[in-house]
């Protein structure tokens, strides 16, 4: 509903009726990410932490409270350095994954994602993103542009097909959307991004309809529509933060769904401006 004050106050009171009880902190620290608030996402997700240092989970919460919100990647992977002596270290493998994504090692990342452009990738409750659509978008931004297309044609086999068994899904609508636009197929990207905001619409759902609308600026991004896609980022900051989502400062900076438009003047008056 979109009540985020509301679900603190409530998640207050629950912490305070369980102070030891780590999964209350967490869920307060995970409330206050909605607000993009750190100070308070780190002090509460602390206090999970002190009361359950053995649960990775938690760890993994602390270090994208850093990565996300004040983009400081080098203290979040720290975070996980550190904790690696109280928990498996191979919890936190795909972490580590995405922080090399934020970090721009595109290279050394296409590989890896290239051996698996079938998997169906990573599948949330709020997005839906093949691993062949990742290889696609990195592929393009380290100019592979012909290797992209081949992965970007294979994100829209393996989202068409989802389709006739999903029609309803809107996760796999925003994702063959950003396919086509890779493709350059304008109407049908566009179309799909449109489906995926009908089927999820921020009036049925303050979070996840947060989603499509992050999918459609990226189908905007990839057509080379700029001032389209920056107009929803704009937008995006004014919603709450939802999970699985870029749409913070520094992730705006460095996510590879935005990097092409880090030379456009409006994109960087915006960072500026939030920042």
């Amino acid at each position: 509903m979109g009540r985020i004050d509301d679900a603190i106050s409530y998640f207050n009171k629950e912490a305070e009726l369980f102070p030891r009880q780590a999964r209350g902190w967490s869920e307060l620290a995970e409330t206050y990410k909605l607000k993009r608030n750190f100070d308070s996402c780190l002090y509460y997700i602390n206090k999970a932490i002190e009361i359950s240092p053995d649960v990775p989970y938690y760890y993994t919460l602390k270090s994208m409270y850093y990565a996300e919100l004040i983009g400081d990647v080098k203290k979040a992977r720290s975070t996980l350095d550190n904790a690696s002596v109280l928990v498996d270290p191979g919890y936190f493998i795909n972490d580590y994954f995405y922080f090399d994504v934020l970090e721009e090692k595109y290279d050394s990342l296409i590989p890896i994602v290239a051996d698996c452009v079938d998997s169906l990738g990573r599948s949330w409750q709020y997005s839906f993103m093949p691993n062949s659509l990742s290889a696609a978008m990195m592929c393009r931004l380290v100019g592979k542009n012909d290797l992209a297309k081949v992965y970007f044609q294979k994100a829209v086999t393996i989202t068409s097909d989802l389709i006739k068994t999903h029609p309803d899904d809107f996760r796999i609508h925003a994702a063959l959307g950003v396919a086509y636009a890779g493709l350059g197929e304008r109407e049908k990207a566009i179309s799909e991004g449109n489906t995926a905001r009908e089927l999820m619409p921020l009036s049925k759902d303050a979070i996840l309809g947060n989603s499509p609308l992050e999918y459609l600026a990226v189908i905007y991004t990839q057509l080379g529509e700029q001032d389209q896609a920056i107009d929803i980022l704009e937008l995006l900051l004014q919603k709450p933060f939802s999970w699985t989502m870029s749409s913070t400062i520094p992730l705006y900076r460095m996510n590879y769904f935005w990097k092409p438009l880090r030379n456009n003047p409006r994109f960087q008056k915006m960072l500026q401006e939030a920042a």
